[in-house]
């Protein structure tokens, strides 16, 4: 999956990564929860920024085709 927007560049490594362990539930924040769930689930996560034309998210998630088929 790949998603594009026109908006300001991002940098992932500018964002505070999220510890389940050391967070309190009643105050997450929710840019570090988005971009830890990303990673969790995904196979591959690489952010393109395209300058003032962008940024891209692409998503790889592998799925085995005997899981499909069930």
């Amino acid at each position: 999956m790949s998603f594009y927007d026109r908006g300001i560049p991002f940098d992932p490594d500018d964002v505070r990564l999220y510890d389940p362990l050391k967070h309190d539930i009643f105050n997450i924040d929710t840019d570090q929860l988005g971009l830890f769930l990303i990673e969790k689930i995904a196979d591959s996560v690489k952010w393109i920024n395209h300058g003032k034309k962008g940024k891209e998210l692409k998503i790889i998630l592998k799925f085995q085709l005997k899981i499909l088929l069930k």
